[in-house]
């Protein structure tokens, strides 16, 4: 699923990947 001319699945991609590296950070501190 490409859609470079649609924004919001842009949008979705970034929020997810996001999500997952604030995850990654901070679930060692929270496990600890």
């Amino acid at each position: 699923m490409s859609a470079p001319d649609n924004p919001f699945f842009g949008t979705i991609q970034r929020v997810i990947a996001i999500n997952t590296l604030f995850g990654l950070f901070y679930s060692p501190i929270f496990f600890i």
